[in-house]
């Protein structure tokens, strides 16, 4: 009985061992199972694989190294508009520095407007301007009949549009006329944004500068969006 199980033993093992091959048998045989494996579901699926996650990554470091430069190049590029603008605001603000805008005075036919500003300056605010000091004054605006439109003032000195804005609160306070400084687009929109955001705070400008009263402390008046994105979006 013992020895029929050890002969049993070895025939079982015999059977799982690989056939015994030599020389161009062998070949043959490693061969065949190498093209069957090959030839698998198992392989095929895992070579499939292989080389998608390979053309993957390969695609996404040639995309990352051509993208991620010109998003570096392009947001240099913003930056160096933003700066540009702000330059090319300062400029026209400062070409603005000896101007105002008055609102409110009487439109007519064929009118004279530097004779008629003077007269404004003389009857509503009490300073005597000649009309020699004034550089050039008209109308800006589209003509339209139920208003009329206001009048830029451009002096020739600086000092004669200080003087103007030093007395306009205490002179102007009680009548239908305004002056403000002649602001840019840009300024005009930040003293909107300035006055929206505060609402019981005392809120001007001194040569393009929008000042806010914080608590008697006077300070310059920071948005809390980026004014150039702002002004792209379409509720601006």
């Amino acid at each position: 009985m013992p020895e029929t199980g050890q002969k049993n033993v070895q025939t079982r093992s015999q059977a799982r061992a690989p056939p015994n091959f030599e020389g161009d048998d062998m070949k043959e045989y490693i061969k065949s199972e190498v093209e069957k494996y090959f030839g698998s579901v198992a392989f095929q699926d895992s070579l499939r694989e292989f080389i998608t996650d390979s053309v993957k990554m390969a695609c996404k470091n040639l995309v990352e190294s051509i993208v991620v430069p010109i998003k570096d190049e392009i947001q240099a590029l913003k930056t160096e508009l933003i700066e540009v603008k702000r330059k090319c605001n300062d400029n026209e603000q400062y070409s603005r520095r000896s101007s105002v805008r008055i609102y409110g005075i009487p439109e007519g036919p064929k009118e004279n407007c530097i004779k008629k500003v003077c007269d404004f300056f003389q009857k509503e605010m009490d300073l005597a301007f000649a009309e020699e000091d004034i550089d050039r004054t008209h109308r800006v605006g589209k003509k339209n009949r139920d208003g009329n439109r206001a009048m830029i003032v451009k002096f020739k000195a600086y000092d004669s549009k200080r003087s103007v804005m030093k007395v306009k609160k205490a002179r102007l306070s009680n009548k239908t006329f305004s002056v403000y400084e002649d602001l840019t687009f840009l300024n005009r929109k930040l003293l909107y944004l300035a006055r929206n955001e505060y609402k019981e705070t005392p809120v001007w400008t001194i040569d393009g500068r929008v000042l806010v009263n914080m608590d008697g402390r006077v300070q310059p008046y920071v948005p809390t969006v980026n004014i150039y994105t702002w002004l792209q979006s379409p509720s601006s």
